[in-house]
């Protein structure tokens, strides 16, 4: 019962989630957080859901998630191999009085992650430990068993990290990631989380002391490349032969020429497509002589 009290009420929550896309429809930017707070916003993407909790409708997939051990042991609620959580009627109550309470939180956001697919509940995201006048919150995450190595905790977190910068007009957002679950470290980093510094031995694991990766992302960042750095590096070192013989091709919006996107031209309906696409950078152009037009205007074909 104790780690399940953990997982729940820990006075300051880790950062340490099982690593978990489309940026979701944000465009506003507000002036103060905790106003933000007060709204439970739903954001869709590709594959996932984030929305406020509906307890009795999730609470089966949350008690799964919550005594899951691989779970458990990754977001450092607990310290010993052999702990197991004995679910009785304190760690129920406790259960309900937490999740129960989530959508009322001003000073804090917590959104459940449904599978589109099932359209269950697989985990949470949560932004907390809010300071108003720095514009910064810390993120944490936990997906359970059910929402695993299908890319669903990736395209979460891409979604939630938008609304906190365009959205609520955070300034930055950090984690922190136990060193023993390089998986999850090398998800922030696919998303552009940038690593500060280690926290040596900070957590016991059994007879082991595990070190903490901290690690932050900033607004000007996140509008550089919207999660996805690599891509955006590669657009910008990309030649009309590479795409040409990929068959996609790079181009910008036309109000904002940093937010570079891949787009893949439909021979048959003579039209670009573009999974990257979002409605805050929308497709430059959709008829084949736009398509021609985009690649003059970038070099990549003739007219």
């Amino acid at each position: 019962m104790a780690q399940v009290r953990a997982t729940m009420a820990k006075a300051r929550p880790k950062s340490r989630g099982v690593p978990v896309g489309l940026v979701g429809i944000i465009a506003q930017v507000i002036a103060h957080p905790a106003a933000g707070f007060t709204v439970k916003p739903t954001l869709t993407g590709a594959t996932v859901l984030l929305r406020p909790f509906a307890f009795e409708q999730d609470a089966p997939a949350l008690r799964e998630m919550l005594q899951d051990p691989e779970a458990v042991r990754l977001t450092g609620s607990c310290h010993d191999p052999d702990e197991v959580a004995d679910w009785d009627e304190a760690a129920e109550s406790g259960f309900r009085d937490w999740y129960g309470t989530r959508n009322g939180q001003t000073d804090r956001l917590d959104l459940a992650v449904v599978d589109k697919a099932s359209g269950q509940c697989v985990g949470e995201v949560v932004f907390n430990e809010w300071s108003e006048p720095n514009r910064s919150c810390n993120f944490r995450t936990i997906i359970g068993p059910r929402g695993r190595d299908r890319g669903l905790g990736t395209e979460a977190i891409r979604l939630f990290l938008g609304y906190g910068f365009e959205r609520l007009g955070l300034r930055r957002i950090s984690l922190d990631v136990l060193n023993f679950n390089p998986r999850a470290k090398r998800v922030y980093e696919k998303l552009g989380f940038v690593t500060e510094g280690v926290l040596r031995e900070e957590h016991r694991w059994g007879d082991e002391w595990i070190d903490i990766t901290i690690m932050s992302m900033l607004a000007h960042e996140w509008a550089r490349h919207r999660g996805r750095p690599e891509r955006r590096a590669s657009a910008a070192g990309a030649t009309p032969a590479s795409c040409q013989s990929s068959g996609w091709i790079v181009v910008a919006h036309q109000a904002s020429p940093a937010a570079t996107r891949w787009f893949r031209r439909q021979p048959d309906a003579g039209v670009m497509t573009s999974p990257y696409n979002t409605d805050s950078c929308p497709i430059v152009c959709q008829t084949s002589s736009g398509y021609r037009h985009a690649m003059v205007a970038w070099g990549y074909g003739p007219a």
